[in-house]
């Protein structure tokens, strides 16, 4: 009941092809894929993957040699529940629902459809690629341990007052720019380095935990929160309710506008143990400086 691609074989599905599977009894993943599965459909002539059980069950597992290069596919789950390693997974122009590459040499995502889909990626080796998506309703996404991406051009539609997120984290080098109306936390508890985060509309930045960081030109973001960083530079950004600080070292807070006025107790800015901070040319419309360590 297992389908098995072997590390030297590759599977290609055309265009109208519907894939079903019958899931094994006890198993989650009735393909173990160590060649290469190809799916490309057209436009108007997807291909399909389904099974007998609910969406969040993953289809396609790999023990480390996998590869995925999927185009125009419908309800594509990748991964598994607690562990899958692949080469390379590539897929473009699709509606991909949860996934989790617990490592990959390669993973690349444009322009696909997020419907209510949770997906993390805790390890990309080489090239990590995510672009052009839009993720529907709520969705969480997590990306973590890469060194050098760019996280762009991706927007966020609201269902039911409900926003994407996106947690990325353990990265060195990292520009998340012109997405739109997503809640992206970055660094965290794995930090990172050389984060740039520029030209991104509507949604929340919320930033801790990495050394050498631009917040720069952002517009109608709803909260830029930066906590425990060094080396940060935050300039000509438009805000709609607060611009937080806490614990920086080494900053430049300059050139911002920001409004204040979505919130119960409005405060504009917010500022707590920070060194060797500069804080010029700013326009907050509800000033509350808090404990304010400014040199």
């Amino acid at each position: 009941n297992v389908c098995t691609i072997p590390e030297d074989d590759t599977l290609r599905i055309e265009p109208g092809v519907e894939v079903r599977f019958v899931m094994p009894e006890n198993r989650f993943d009735p393909m173990i894929l160590n060649g290469t599965l190809i799916a490309h459909g057209a436009e108007n002539d997807s291909v399909t993957f389904s099974s007998q059980l609910e969406p969040g069950i993953s289809l396609i597992e790999s023990e480390g040699s996998g590869c995925v290069n999927a185009e125009f596919v419908r309800t594509l789950y990748v991964g598994r529940f607690l562990f899958g390693e692949f080469d390379a997974v590539e897929i473009h122009r699709s509606r991909t629902n949860w996934s989790r590459f617990n490592e990959a040499r390669v993973l690349i995502l444009s322009h696909n459809d997020f419907s209510r889909a949770g997906m993390s990626a805790m390890g990309v080796r080489e090239q990590l690629e995510f672009h052009n998506n839009r993720l529907i309703g709520f969705n969480q996404i997590t990306i973590q341990n890469f060194n050098g991406a760019e996280v762009h051009s991706n927007t966020g539609v609201t269902v039911d007052d409900e926003v994407s997120e996106i947690t990325i984290g353990g990265f060195n080098g990292l520009e998340v720019f012109e997405n739109t109306n997503i809640r992206f936390t970055i660094g965290g508890i794995f930090g990172g380095a050389d984060l740039s985060a520029h030209d991104n509309k509507w949604g929340i930045l919320d930033i801790s935990e990495v050394n050498g960081v631009e917040v720069r030109d952002n517009t109608f973001v709803d909260n830029i929160l930066v906590t425990s960083c060094g080396n940060v530079e935050i300039s000509s950004n438009y805000i709609l309710t607060t611009l937080g600080v806490n614990g920086l070292t080494r900053s430049e807070i300059y050139e911002n506008v920001v409004l204040g006025g979505y919130s119960h107790y409005p405060r504009s800015f917010s500022a707590n143990a920070c060194i060797s901070t500069t804080v010029r040319n700013n326009s907050f419309c509800f000033f509350r400086p808090n404990h304010l360590g400014v040199a």
